[in-house]
């Protein structure tokens, strides 16, 4: 265990400060090894939790905690790409859970109970993870992050006994919790709903769905293991629970997702009838700058999707239903009807551009009743939908002559 007692050493920030009599060789019942679970905390990033690994050496008190959660280059280019690098770095136990009740969030640690040769296994795999050559893996928010890097040394450690308690379906998808731990920033909800194609609505397992830190803190609590002397005994001996510091605010995980199909259908309802009555009314300065809005976002939104769909590494974007939706096509759309308002050219383009629009709508909301197609985003079809009518419509009428162009300028006598 002397490579051990080095991780231990090596880690610790107050590693100088040591005691020659606290720098000996741990012993594998020296060493306790815990599953630390962090609540969600007020930034983006943090609002799925967070997870460790926590090796504790009970006699010197020194902890490492085993950290899979560090990123580099944190930009927004570097996000849309979907090639995220993430690193497991050793962090000093002590130091991080006084760090994270600093900062509002509730911390768990839950002791479990492995043997020696398990212990043994799995922090060797730690102290060989967190070598420079080791250290960074290609992160994935659903496959690949801080809660399954966690699962899988312990079910490397355990011979596979985590995953096949684990492997049982459940009714919940990688959308459903999305949306549900996006609720507070309608904006982040709206982003990730958007963007996620028809493989996040496919049924999942609860191995799958322990890619968030709280499931897996849930579902260790339940899980057996096999001892020594053949007999089984719960992974989990107890579980410390640290609340945050007095004075910051802990943040409330959601316990559903958000129902806004209702406020959206308003809104494009609205939106669409503003867009007709301006039609009606002949503010034509009005209706260019509330449909030229309209076709910029939705083409925009349209274009993003293309992108995440064929040019990044994001593979839940793909098969993405909401391309049919909102579409590039509205940035053809744009010039075409702008013209068709102002001057009365265009119009027949206009008018095919914009009801191909409503046709693919109409093909999407068709499609959903094939279950294989079925997407969860009625409240995005929704707001989209009224709009596209209106819009389609304003592009007839323009085009019939309904609205005459707008007279030209009168020339100077």
């Amino acid at each position: 265990m002397a490579r051990i007692a080095l991780l231990l050493l090596a880690f610790t920030t107050n590693v100088t400060a040591q005691s020659p009599a606290a720098q000996r060789p741990a012993r594998a019942d020296d060493l306790t090894v815990f599953v630390q679970t962090v609540g969600p905390g007020d930034m983006v990033w943090e609002y799925y939790g967070h997870n460790s690994i926590v090796v504790l050496d009970e006699k010197s008190g020194q902890g490492v905690s085993f950290n899979y959660g560090i990123f580099l280059e944190p930009s927004a280019s570097v996000f849309l790409s979907g090639k995220l690098l993430y690193r497991v770095a050793p962090m000093d136990a002590a130091l991080e859970l006084q760090e994270f009740r600093s900062f509002g969030r509730r911390v768990w640690r839950q002791k479990l109970q492995l043997t020696a040769q398990q212990k043994q296994q799995l922090i060797a795999f730690l102290e060989w993870n967190v070598a420079p050559e080791n250290r960074h893996y290609d992160y994935h928010y659903y496959l690949d992050n801080c809660s399954t890097r966690v699962r899988d040394a312990l079910d490397r450690a355990l011979g596979g006994q985590l995953r096949t308690q684990l492997v049982r379906p459940i009714d919940e998808t990688f959308r459903w919790h999305a949306s549900r731990l996006s609720r507070p920033v309608w904006s982040l909800w709206a982003g990730i709903q958007m963007a996620q194609g028809l493989t996040t609505d496919a049924p999942i397992t609860i191995w799958e769905e322990t890619f968030l830190p709280g499931i897996l803190q849930r579902e260790l609590r339940q899980v057996s293991v096999a001892m020594s002397d053949g007999s089984h005994a719960p992974l989990v001996i107890s579980e410390e629970e640290f609340a945050p510091l007095t004075g910051t605010t802990e943040l409330v995980e959601p316990a559903e997702p958000p129902s806004w199909l209702w406020w959206h259908l308003l809104v494009g309802l609205l939106v669409g009838g503003t867009i007709t009555e301006l039609a009606r009314a002949q503010r034509r300065k009005l209706l260019l700058i509330a449909t030229a809005f309209w076709c910029a976002l939705s083409g925009a939104v349209g274009g993003l999707l293309v992108y995440l769909w064929w040019g990044s590494a994001h593979a839940y974007s793909a098969n993405n239903m909401n391309l049919l939706y909102y579409s590039p096509l509205d940035l053809v759309l744009l010039p075409l009807l702008a013209l068709s308002i102002v001057t009365g050219k265009c119009g027949r383009a206009a008018f095919v551009v914009a009801y191909a629009i409503v046709a693919m709508a109409l093909i999407g909301l068709l499609l959903e009743l094939i279950p294989a197609l079925s997407q969860t985003n009625g409240s995005l079809v929704a707001l989209a939908v009224p709009i596209h009518g209106a819009v389609a419509l304003v592009a007839r009428d323009f085009w019939r002559g309904a609205a005459e162009p707008a007279p030209a300028p009168e020339a100077a006598s």
